[in-house]
């Protein structure tokens, strides 16, 4: 019967050694794994926060500022506040986003352009073994064109440019549509009044809802219809100019011209710009002054040629 022996040494040493550089052989292809592991987590984690952005400007009409981004992103992410602000490697990444007043059709249209940047799998270490530091500030256009990331890091660059020309042209729509509802009606009303004989000279008329706070002060538009059909002379009267007794109070304008829009059959929201989050309402004036140079003309009295009315962004000195 054989005697049951252990290794030797010389087999045990052979035994280790052989493990040993499996071991060597190995290791660098689980470190490859986990690193590759941790980038297709970062690139994941990148393109949710430019998902986030795209969502947050397309509720705002703006991008976040600097001071608030991580809080102010992480309702349109499914990342923690956490995850947002940090990298897989626990490094903070760097936010930017400056703001940009661009001529579009003659009008000028405020654009934002943000940038995020992190470090990659080398933590800040570029090839060369110098820091990579990330940009410390954007201050141009073509600075946010321009920037790249270096060495493996990951950035995600966003505008809202395309969504703010978007939203100009919806604004331009909505004030084309309501110039044609307001040409519409000017015809019919001119025709009634040809019709019925009153007035005497329609032709020195121009036919447009007033501006009567009397009956827009109810906000029902069967009343206000009732205010513009029951006398013409109030349609071109000089008191009626401008939609609100105060400019500037946006709420009272935005219920005037909600009503105003009804009585024209035009959507609620034709009421407003979309070129804000805001939403400001438009600035519609029955019975504008004409301009002379640089200033204003008299208002046209109840007996005196009208211009046709005018309807803006933004409120008009000769309103």
């Amino acid at each position: 019967m054989f005697k049951n022996k252990g290794f030797t040494i010389v087999e045990a040493i052979i035994v280790t050694a052989v493990l040993a550089a499996v071991t060597v052989m190995a290791f660098p292809n689980f470190v490859q794994f986990f690193q590759m592991q941790e980038e297709t987590m970062e690139e994941s984690a990148m393109s949710e926060i430019k998902r986030a952005l795209e969502a947050y400007a397309d509720e705002n009409n703006s991008l976040p500022p600097a001071a608030t981004w991580v809080s102010d992103l992480a309702p349109y992410a499914s990342l923690s506040e956490n995850a947002i602000e940090f990298d897989q490697w626990e490094q903070a990444r760097a936010y930017h986003v400056i703001s940009e007043t661009v001529t579009y059709r003659s009008a000028s249209v405020v654009v934002d352009y943000a940038v995020v940047y992190g470090h990659g799998i080398e933590r800040g270490l570029g090839s060369s073994g110098v820091a990579v530091n990330l940009p410390a500030s954007l201050t141009t256009v073509t600075a946010y064109a321009t920037l790249q990331p270096e060495f493996g890091d990951y950035m995600v660059k966003y505008t809202n440019y395309k969504q703010q020309i978007k939203n100009y042209e919806l604004t331009e729509q909505r004030l084309k549509d309501i110039s044609s509802a307001l040409a519409s009606y000017a015809t019919t009303r001119f025709n009634e009044a040809v019709v019925a004989g009153v007035p005497a000279n329609p032709e020195e008329f121009i036919y447009y809802p007033p501006t009567d706070d009397t009956a827009l002060a109810d906000p029902d538009t069967a009343n206000y219809s009732t205010a513009v059909t029951g006398d013409l002379d109030t349609i071109a009267g000089s008191a009626n100019y401008v939609l609100s007794a105060d400019p500037a109070d946006d709420v009272q304008r935005r219920t005037d011209m909600i009503i105003l829009m009804r009585f024209l059959g035009l959507p609620d929201n034709y009421c407003c710009s979309a070129l804000d989050v805001n939403e400001t309402p438009f600035f519609y004036y029955s019975n504008p002054m004409p301009r002379q140079g640089a200033g204003c003309g008299t208002r046209p009295g109840s007996t005196d040629r009208k211009l046709p009315p005018r309807i803006r962004v933004t409120d008009d000195s000769c309103g």
